[in-house]
């Protein structure tokens, strides 16, 4: 399995948990790369985006273990790479650290439901419910579950194949229209359809 694939659901379980409004060094984006570094500076900036080399990663270590050692393995490495951005930049490591434990404690594996996709359905028919789900073997899953009123599951959709994508501005939209649950990217285009539960006599 290629190396994103299994560190894909790690780094955005950090992300979807991280104190909201958290400042680091005040990049948009931070990148850990993985390997030598070259020529290029082991931290830096450039336009809003921080880049660090972790050129110590073992990949031959990496590799030899199994998912619950490897999750370990590159949530360390995330939480150690932001707390020392954080000790250069004079930031507050206290929300890294709570985050990496809320990780742990979670079982690096997270399923949220997507409010701006969710809809209630007509008639008092029930609900549309969308989620992700990130963990790991299956990288990040779509799902669209179906709710009868009183909240049980009656039925549930993959949305599209697992894989190692932020799908989060594949599936922007979603709306009723005919009878159908439909769900769009941000150019309009449908990418998701499901028929609503028939009506019960």
């Amino acid at each position: 399995m290629h190396f994103r694939a299994t560190t894909h659901h790690v780094a955005e379980m950090f992300m979807s948990m991280l104190a909201p409004g958290y400042t680091l060094d005040g990049a948009g984006l931070v990148t850990i790369s993985c390997g030598a570094r070259g020529p290029s500076p082991e931290y830096s900036q450039v336009l809003g985006c921080t880049e660090v080399f972790a050129e110590r990663f073992d990949f031959a270590v990496y590799q030899a273990l199994d998912h619950g050692p490897r999750q370990e393995m590159i949530l360390a490495l995330i939480e150690h790479t932001l707390s020392d951005i954080a000790a250069r930049v004079g930031a507050d490591p206290a929300p890294i650290r709570e985050c990496a434990g809320m990780v742990r404690k979670h079982g690096f594996v997270l399923e949220q439901e997507q409010r701006k996709l969710s809809r209630c359905l007509p008639g008092r028919r029930g609900w549309i419910r969308v989620y992700r789900r990130l963990g790991a073997g299956f990288c990040e899953m779509w799902l669209a579950k179906s709710f009868d009123p009183t909240g049980a599951v009656v039925h549930e959709a993959l949305m599209r194949e697992p894989a190692p994508l932020d799908l989060r501005q594949h599936f922007f939209r979603s709306q009723l229209r005919d009878e159908v649950f439909l769900v769009e990217d941000r150019f309009a285009k449908t990418v998701f359809s499901l028929p609503l539960p028939a009506v019960r006599a």
